[in-house]
Formats: C-alpha cells, structure tokens, sequence
C-alpha cells in the first residue's frame, strides 16, 4: 500500500491457509506446512522460515461487502483512535482481506499501548470466534507520514507478524517499514 508496494508476508500468509483449507475441502493430502521468505531491495533476508499450519481446516468466515467492512474499520478506527488513511482489500475465495494505513496524533502513546490499541482497531475484524475478514494487515504512521508499526494477520494460519520503527525501541531514527519499505 504504502509508496505502491503491498505487504507481500501478509499476502503470501492468506494464500497459504486458503491453499491449505481449499486443498482439504477437496480431498487432497493435507498442507501441513509453509515456507515463506521476505526479502529487501537488495536481496537481503528480512524474514523467513518454515513452519507447521497449526489451525483446523474448516474455518466459518463471515461474507461480508466491503461496505460492511469499512463501517467496521470507521468504527474501529474511531475506537482507537486513529484516523483511516487508507484502505484497501484482498480478496479470496469471495471472503475480504483487508489491508489499511491509519494516523495517530500521539504515536509514542500507540506504540506504548500497541496490543490494546491492535485489539480496538482489529478486533471487530478477527477477533472472535467467527472472523469477518480472510486476515488484516495494518500500518500505522504519525501525522508526518513516518512509519510507527504493522502488523498482519491471516485467520487461516493463525499467524502473524509485526515490525516496528526503531525509534520507539531506541529513542532514534526515522523508522521505516522492513514490510514495505516505507
């Protein structure tokens, strides 16, 4: 989303668990697995590895318009806080993913209360028993467009990541997003 690039991990997780649920539905062996790895601009690892799809095959996803979605993301953003910048979906086996970039006035405040600050804006979204969307992939930026955090998560494997800038952690830099590197 960010600069036109689009959170690869995030998509590559989606695909993995709809591959994983489809393959199932139809008999086929059984995914156990993926392996997935992120790379920068110049062909370094930023992320990668393998690991087991720990979740059910049968997951009860809510089919919902992307109007549905947005009153949910207006909502939540509203929740936490932050204002929509941006917001974008993915769509798979006709069930949305949803990929946004929000603005917050007190980024260090975020950063602090990150979970509880995840859970409002995202909760709505994946966090019950029956998820409305495939995944979510949020970044969360100050009023000057510099990058604060992202985090994405795909229902079907259970799996998330997050990377934040480096100077909430320390206290300097810039920060820039190793998911889209903005």
């Amino acid at each position: 989303m960010s600069g036109g690039k689009r959170p690869g991990f995030w998509q590559a997780l989606l695909i993995a668990g709809t591959f994983r649920d489809t393959s199932a539905s139809r008999g086929l062996p059984l995914v156990s697995g993926k392996t997935i790895t992120v790379f920068d601009p110049d062909g370094n690892v930023l992320d990668g590895g393998v690991s087991a799809i720990a979740q059910p095959t049968e997951h009860r996803i809510e089919t919902l318009t992307q109007e549905q979605v947005r009153e949910i993301v207006q909502r939540s953003t509203t929740q936490a806080g932050v204002t929509a910048e941006a917001l974008a979906f993915a769509r798979l086996l006709r069930r949305l993913g949803v990929e946004m970039v929000v603005r917050t006035d007190d980024p260090a405040g975020f950063f602090r209360n990150r979970p509880l600050k995840l859970s409002e804006l995202l909760g709505e979204l994946v966090g019950h028993e029956r998820p409305t969307v495939e995944g979510t992939y949020v970044e969360v930026r100050d009023r000057g467009g510099r990058f604060v955090t992202a985090s994405a998560y795909a229902v079907r494997t259970g799996e998330g990541v997050g990377y934040s800038s480096p100077r909430f952690e320390s206290g300097t830099g810039s920060g820039t997003s190793p998911l889209t590197g903005g």
